[in-house]
């Protein structure tokens, strides 16, 4: 049968030794061995509480995950109404307050594609209602809607 790594609980290597020898070592201890690494010469196994061991791992991981921005759509009309616009406002904030980037299109259907001018009043109007606090894209126009996206600092 061939040797195992063996590593303390530290991190501090132990030695080499048979895996019944450090099932005994870490029955001792009242831990657990945990394989850490497949080598085909020599497994590495550490001497830990496997309970322990897995908070720090799950810990380890949460650091390490990247929270990924996701892009939010809100959608207005060149006839949407005052309070709507005010609703819809309190959405863009929170979104932008937790770090999304906000897509706002004011979408024109029917005899409103006929008044584009109207869209881009609209468009301002929200702009400005959002503020100085974020940067925003140059608007896109296409023949049905204007859109504009807005990330925070």
């Amino acid at each position: 049968m061939s040797n195992i790594v063996v590593i303390d609980e530290e991190g501090q290597r132990i030695g080499e030794m048979p895996i019944n020898q450090a099932e005994a070592l870490a029955e001792s201890q009242s831990l657990d061995l945990i394989q850490v690494s497949k080598n085909d010469d020599n497994p590495v196994y550490r001497i830990i509480d496997r309970g322990k061991w897995n908070y720090k791992k799950k810990k380890r991981e949460r650091e390490h995950k990247q929270t990924a921005t996701k892009t939010k759509e809100i959608k207005f009309h060149p006839q949407t109404e005052q309070h709507d616009v005010e609703t819809k406002m309190n959405h863009i904030l929170k979104f932008l307050s937790k770090g999304h980037d906000v897509r706002i299109t004011v979408e024109m259907r029917g005899r409103h594609k006929s008044r584009p001018e109207l869209a881009k009043e609209k468009i301002e109007a929200i702009l400005d209602m959002v503020g100085e606090g974020v940067r925003q894209d140059q608007p896109k126009s296409s023949p049905s809607q204007i859109t504009v996206v807005v990330h925070p600092k």
